[in-house]
């Protein structure tokens, strides 16, 4: 499962590839770089539809639909994408365990908004994603399911700058099986079952004002909690008998707290070339 499967295509605009430590506008995560997708504004009556086919009986479609009445407005985006992939072991090889290794996901973003003032809003927004997976034998699969819902609202503070708040929830399932596949290709046993349950809940809160027309105060804070668990059963790689029960888990917070200020310059910013009598060089000092 990539990155990129979670992301109905139609409703991606541009993406943004920030370098380094980013925490005043990413959170107190965002410490070696950030990879942000930047999804469509809601557009009155809009409606966008893709599809696609290729070999191995590839399928996508893809959905972007959106819409407002008065103050509010609704944004919905959703993708589905299946292939009947192909065989992991050359022909010559192949066992009666070989299938195909095939690949198959869904995934539906909805936000709903409404503007308070002229440059307020609050939103609630809820997300979903399964995805599915053959690894080349007869059960040998991999599957994933998350989840989350959010709150939150964009507060215009007047000469007191601006506040945006965020709370959120978002739950996962993992499940997979492994089996020891014989050297013929022709039988395999259950090695292991594992399934892994996690559970998140965070917030954030970020001020932001102007000082001046040269000036930017930023700070913010944000929490994160994360709870999860990981059950196995094991069994015999040559009898498939259940050996063991297995089971760990663990709790995680992470919380920061950052705050950044920004001037501009007074100058425009501009290339001047110079021209060194002596050397003959020309250099480009930004000016």
């Amino acid at each position: 499962m990539g990155l990129l499967d979670r992301v109905p295509s139609l409703s991606v605009t541009s993406v943004e590839v920030a370098q380094g430590g980013a925490s005043s506008l990413y959170g107190s995560e965002a410490l070696g770089g950030v990879v942000q997708f930047l999804t469509r504004p809601a557009e009155y009556g809009g409606l966008s539809l893709e599809t696609s086919y290729g070999n191995q009986n590839t399928q996508q479609v893809s959905l972007a639909a959106s819409g407002g009445i008065g103050r509010w407005e609704a944004t919905f985006a959703g993708e589905a994408f299946h292939t009947d992939g192909y065989m992991l072991v050359p022909p010559a090889d192949q066992g009666s365990v070989d299938t195909n290794a095939y690949s198959q996901h869904g995934t539906g973003d909805l936000t709903i908004a409404r503007k308070i003032g002229k440059d307020s809003e609050v939103f609630a927004r809820g997300w979903y994603f399964d995805d599915s997976r053959n690894n080349g034998t007869i059960g040998q699969t991999n599957s994933i399911r998350l989840g989350q819902g959010a709150l939150g609202a964009d507060l215009d503070l007047g000469t007191f700058g601006s506040l945006q708040l965020r709370s959120y929830g978002d739950f996962e399932t993992y499940h997979q099986s492994f089996f020891s596949v014989a050297l013929d290709q022709n039988s395999q046993h259950l090695t292991d079952l594992q399934t892994v349950p996690a559970q998140g809940i965070g917030g954030s809160a970020v001020w932001s004002r102007q000082l001046g027309k040269r000036q930017t105060l930023v700070a913010g804070y944000d929490d994160h909690v994360e709870i999860g668990h990981s059950n196995e059963q094991i069994f015999s790689p040559t009898t498939g008998s259940n050996l063991r029960d297995t089971a760990t888990g663990g709790h995680q917070r992470t919380a920061g707290l950052f705050g950044r200020t920004s001037f501009k310059s007074p100058r425009d910013g501009r290339w001047r070339s110079a021209r060194d009598s002596t050397t003959g060089a020309t250099s480009m000092p930004f000016w």
